[in-house]
């Protein structure tokens, strides 16, 4: 069993209580003292299982939580561990006959709203949380840009749509008043 130098000991001598291990205080043992006997680990351990073992164990030698995080990185500089990376998935997109049916679909339904917001949507690029908070002194018909107010991350930011919306974007804004842009001011 892997023994702690007695500078290094969780237990004051004196006083009997709980002394941290700290960061500046882990034990630089080299790898040859290091014996497999020394993690009695079963060949069937589940990692979650593994994790709670390991857990334990630093929770015994009463080490906080720098001095377990510098452990870590030490142990797994002696294995050549390094932590997986998983790849970023890209969101699945319409092809562009698919987005032209869906728009075609959208448009049988003789909504002007229902048209403009899809529209935004798929050529602006903006949230649906975000296209329901446009105002209409967000949108800048003239530069073609609408400005985004607490967007994702409570982040403000400036979209562009397309010249072919601003026809029915300035007649929409001209013939339904209120305050928002696309979804009715008030409680819904």
């Amino acid at each position: 069993m892997m023994r702690l130098p007695k500078e290094s000991n969780p237990i004051s001598p004196k006083a009997g209580k709980a002394n941290p291990i700290g960061a500046d205080s882990v034990p630089d043992v080299p790898i040859e003292d290091i014996n497999q006997s020394d993690f009695a680990i079963p060949n069937q351990i589940t990692k979650p299982d593994a994790a709670r073992m390991i857990a334990n164990i630093l929770r015994r030698a009463r080490v906080d939580y720098e001095g377990s995080k510098a452990i870590i990185k030490k142990a797994r500089e002696i294995v050549d561990l390094r932590p997986t990376v998983k790849p970023k998935r890209q969101p699945a997109l319409l092809t562009t006959e698919e987005l032209h049916r869906f728009i075609k679909v959208v448009d049988k339904g003789n909504n002007l709203q229902h048209q403009l917001m899809a529209r935004l949507l798929f050529y602006s690029g903006i949230r649906v949380s975000e296209l329901t908070n446009i105002r209409r002194v967000d949108v800048d018909i003239d530069k073609t840009a609408i400005r985004i107010v607490q967007g994702k991350g409570k982040k403000d930011r400036t979209t562009l749509f397309p010249e072919s919306l601003k026809l029915a974007l300035s007649a929409y804004i001209g013939t339904y008043p209120g305050q928002c842009l696309l979804v009715r001011d008030g409680p819904l």
